[in-house]
């Protein structure tokens, strides 16, 4: 991996982090994406060819950035790496320095040297982003990736007032069935909602996190806090869950699923609508609702965007 590097006042250091250290960072963002959480990494190196690396900027010692790297050496000759929405600012910085940060980075991975390195920063798409990157001499490759963030510091119900009509409508339908909801962090829900994904994701040929890896993600999320599975059920069978994870103050919704019974009856509206409450309750501050594709998952969109939240599309993935 890349070594510590110091251009000026800017310093790169690598692999020096603790999962303390990392937690610590991320708490102290109010937003984070799921795959900047050390579990998410882990789970990477765990389950897939890649290794991990922590990457920490300094400027005057002070901590501008954090990110994690993914690094996969292919026959002891080409290095595959790549940030995916990184780094973090726990601050704001100015444009100069972050320009003068990104062109660090990019150095850091030599292409004479056999590096082939894809960034997906996590950055709004605009013209600014666009011309960070350009200025650092890479190209987009692949558009933005699009997600929902819903602000959870506000009361549910002023949360429940921003609701589209019709997914409120919904959910009261939802609250007056008589399905039974439970809340928990592993177990037969857990097991349940992974084996319908896995079949619903083959079957559909979905572009979604694989059974095992999102076992293993669990697996190494810290405390029980971090796991929610929500399901809903009815003479003790399950016809939804869905599960969310917490990382820091955010938490992402990762996966759902529905049976024919469970999309009659809307029971994801309740289902999202109950983990919301509870992330509420524990101070959480931000969801991540996950990717919305309008041409290629529009029912997933609508509904995800139906929950009131703000559409966003980073800059996309350079090479």
């Amino acid at each position: 991996m890349a070594k510590d590097t110091a251009v000026g006042d800017i310093t790169l250091e690598w692999d020096q982090a603790s999962l303390r250290d990392w937690d610590r960072l991320i708490s102290a963002m109010p937003q984070s994406p799921l795959e900047q959480s050390w579990a998410y990494g882990l789970a990477m190196a765990q389950t897939t060819p890649f290794n991990v690396h922590t990457l920490i900027a300094r400027q005057n010692r002070k901590v501008i950035a954090f990110s994690l790297v993914y690094s996969w050496r292919l026959a002891g000759t080409v290095t595959v790496t790549k940030i995916i929405r990184g780094p973090l600012f726990p601050n704001p910085i100015d444009a100069l320095t972050r320009s003068r940060l990104y062109a660090e980075i990019k150095a850091a991975f030599p292409l004479h040297k056999l590096n082939f390195f894809t960034w997906m920063p996590e950055q709004v798409s605009s013209p600014e982003a666009t011309k960070f990157m350009a200025d650092v001499s890479m190209r987009q490759v692949i558009t933005g990736y699009s997600t929902i963030w819903l602000n959870l510091a506000q009361s549910p119900d002023v949360l429940r007032s921003q609701l589209d009509g019709k997914w409120r409508n919904q959910l009261k339908k939802a609250e007056a069935a008589t399905f039974k909801t439970r809340i928990s962090e592993k177990g037969m829900d857990l097991e349940w909602l992974l084996q319908k994904h896995d079949e619903h994701r083959k079957n559909k040929q979905l572009r979604a996190p694989a059974g095992d890896f999102v076992r293993a993600v669990i697996r190494l999320c810290q405390g029980k806090q971090h796991v929610m599975v929500l399901a809903a059920q009815k003479r003790r069978s399950n016809h939804a869950a869905i599960l969310l994870l917490r990382h820091g103050r955010t938490a992402t919704y990762y996966i759902g699923y529905s049976d024919e019974i469970g999309r009659r009856n809307y029971l994801h509206n309740l289902l999202l609508w109950r983990g919301i409450e509870k992330l509420v309750a524990d101070g959480v501050q931000w969801l991540d609702l996950g990717g919305i594709d309008g041409q290629r998952m529009p029912g997933v969109s609508r509904f995800k965007l139906g929950l009131g939240g703000t559409p966003t599309t980073l800059a996309g993935t350079y090479l």
